[in-house]
């Protein structure tokens, strides 16, 4: 499992700098304009005359205009954005460590038990230790507890194998709060901005004192920006949350098969 952690930061560390980095851009931007703005007031020149000088501006490649149309969009979404952010970096972080978990947790558990009934049967239980200890995966773990407290009893086996069975469950679930929080944030933060994004609106038509397109145009993207963000944000995580739970269940009950049939190979054996 300690080659499953040093994974799982390792995806974290990448997520976390793939979706900050337009943030980060974002951010350079909105300071290099402000600069420019400030200067141009600052000079108090008279514009020049109509084509004096002026040099038409390249055409942007297409990469440039995409990665700009991104960090538009993400300006003009507002505030609300920031934490919709945070909030798919974190959920992108769960969904990737859970998966590299669940992927080296997998094996072939109807091989496996019959591999280590065999070894039961045959009166073999410290190389069934053995055999546990090098496999990966929660049903290794819940047969290594049992095998060692089988010298005390089928009763003290049963306790041994609820116990580790209720902790490799603790570690299977672990981030899965994560994502049903963020699938539920999400949209929420979403209408949030919807919400603030309608108040701008009207403060621009107050101050106007009429109504304009281009008075209300910005409040209103700001509005369907976030809201679009919001859902876009909890639709993926709420499939991963439920394919998670699903896997879960399944490991649960290999666990719980493969666990019932070597407690009955000892039982058998201390008959």
């Amino acid at each position: 499992m300690a080659k499953v952690r040093r994974l799982s930061l390792f995806a974290l560390l990448v997520t976390t700098l793939f979706v900050l980095a337009p943030a980060t851009i974002v951010f350079a931007q909105e300071a290099a304009a402000e600069g420019e703005e400030t200067t141009t007031e600052g000079e108090g020149e008279t514009p020049p005359a109509e084509g004096e000088g002026e040099e038409l501006p390249a055409a942007p490649t297409e990469e440039e205009g995409e990665a700009g149309s991104v960090q538009d969009y993400f300006a003009k979404g507002g505030p609300v954005m920031y934490p919709l952010l945070l909030t798919s970096v974190l959920a992108g972080a769960y969904i990737i460590e859970r998966l590299f978990t669940f992927q080296f947790a997998k094996i072939d558990a109807r091989k496996f038990t019959d591999r280590i009934v065999e070894l039961v049967k045959a009166g073999k239980r410290g190389e069934a230790i053995e055999e546990c200890k090098k496999t990966r995966g929660p049903i290794a773990a819940v047969f290594k507890a049992v095998l060692e407290r089988a010298d005390r009893g089928v009763a003290a086996a049963e306790k041994a194998a609820a116990n580790s069975g209720a902790v490799e469950l603790a570690f299977l679930e672990r981030g899965l709060i994560v994502l049903a929080s963020a699938s539920t944030i999400a949209p929420i933060l979403g209408f949030l901005g919807t919400v603030t994004g309608m108040i701008r609106a009207f403060e621009g038509i107050a101050r106007a004192g009429e109504v304009k397109p281009t008075i209300v145009a910005s409040g209103i993207s700001e509005a369907l920006i976030t809201t679009a963000t919001g859902l876009a944000i909890a639709f993926p995580v709420l499939i991963m949350y439920n394919y998670f739970t699903s896997r879960i269940d399944r490991f649960v009950l290999e666990m719980e098969e493969s666990t019932t049939e070597l407690i009955d190979a000892i039982e058998d054996t201390q008959a």
